[in-house]
């Protein structure tokens, strides 16, 4: 790409290539770079290094002596696969950022683990290793729990945990801002031909869209939906039972060589897609009725595509368009409709939630890439008699 020529890209196109993360200071996390970081402007986060007390480690193994229930919910979680999760390496290898490792390998300790000494935003660490038993827990107990020589908890805490261990309460725990950290932060602008620098632009925008939402309004928080009753599973993007409930499918024709696709979201309290910037929602038309998820949509004769697009430079990004359902708001339906031109009559359409950049899947198994969601038949036209369409398959 020259220099300061703009270029569009989907989100499967971006030359980022990965997942980038910070753009917080970290709860309990000191406010001074490490001595060879350069600074990071706006506040980008830093690794965590919380102190643990007397007698507790900073595995999450040492917490499930006690707490199985959570541990074990923790453990399949999304969270407890940062740094494993195959689809994050095989993204992450080829660009090492090191900025990505303060969200995905938070704790100093554990970065020390993979690369000898600390993170360094915009840094390429190419001698990176697999890490050890630390690296693998990825967002672990530690990086929520732990806090000057003491851990905290959302509510009051018993008197059993009192007499286990130092503990206070802070019930910023369980607010938005403690998710922001990871969930809500811009771009980085290009590296490492151009100095570290966060750009305008948000890549993740999560916790600004439930700001205002009707969610917020009814003081639904973050916790509220990912983590119901204290539960420590995080069910989120990946959570294929939840983004079925999440969203309604409409698809009909609108003209003789164009479908109307509309996509409803079901009290979400942020856009769907959200998140990571390659995640997209897309509809595919079918020449031919599909029964269930597993009947592939072999002849695809137009699709709708829900996501952001990105136009770069050599120095910044900025969002070009957004066609993400957006969230709800009071007194509105969050809804989105695409009007798709199509080569031939669409009979049948499938609905799939893709998380990756294409560029990085071919090495992985399909269940790491994406799934299908719903399938269905496309509606008669309006003014068409009623036909006998096959039910709307799972």
């Amino acid at each position: 790409m020259r220099q300061g020529r703009p270029s569009r890209w989907p989100l499967a196109g971006l030359a980022l290539g990965l997942v980038v993360v910070g753009a917080r200071a970290a709860p309990g996390a000191p406010s001074a770079a490490p001595p060879d970081a350069p600074a990071l402007p706006g506040g980008g986060l830093q690794a965590w290094r919380p102190a643990p007390p007397a007698g507790l480690g900073l595995s999450a193994a040492d917490c499930g002596t006690c707490h199985r229930q959570k541990h074990a919910a923790w453990s399949a979680s999304q969270h407890a696969g940062a740094w494993s999760d195959p689809a994050f390496q095989a993204s992450w290898r080829p660009w090492p950022n090191g900025w990505c490792l303060n969200c995905h390998l938070p704790l100093a300790a554990q970065q020390v683990e993979v690369l000898g000494g600390e993170a360094i935003p915009g840094a390429l660490h190419t001698a990176a290793r697999s890490g050890g038993a630390l690296a693998a827990e990825g967002v672990s107990c530690a990086v929520c729990h732990v806090r000057d020589g003491a851990l905290v908890s959302a509510g009051a805490p018993s008197r059993l945990a009192r007499a286990a261990h130092p503990i206070a309460a802070d019930p910023a725990l369980s607010g938005a801002e403690l998710c922001a950290a990871c969930h809500q932060f811009p771009f980085q602008n290009h590296t490492p031909r151009h100095p570290f620098g966060l750009s305008d632009a948000p890549l993740q925008d999560t916790v600004a869209e439930w700001r205002g939402s009707a969610a917020a309004v009814a003081g639904v928080g973050c916790a509220d939906c990912h983590m119901p009753r204290g539960a420590h599973g995080f069910p989120g993007g990946h959570d294929l039972p939840a983004l079925r409930r999440a969203l309604s499918v409409e698809v009909r024709p609108d003209g003789p060589s164009t479908v109307a696709v509309r996509l409803q979201s079901q009290g979400v309290g942020h856009k769907l897609p959200t998140g990571d910037p390659f995640r997209r929602l897309t509809v595919q038309l079918c020449a031919h009725r599909l029964r269930s998820t597993s009947d592939p949509c072999e002849d695809v004769v137009g699709e709708a595509i829900f996501r952001k697009t990105f136009e770069g430079t050599e120095r910044a990004w900025a969002v070009l368009e957004d066609l993400t359902v957006p969230a709800p708001v009071e007194g509105s339906v969050a809804e989105r409709t695409l009007n798709v031109p199509v080569r031939a009559p669409a009979l049948g359409w499938s609905l799939r939630i893709d998380w990756l950049d294409p560029a990085t899947t071919q090495a992985l198994p399909p269940e790491a890439v994406g799934a299908v969601l719903e399938v269905g038949a496309v509606e008669a036209p309006r003014d068409a008699s009623p036909r006998d369409d096959p039910p709307v398959g799972r």
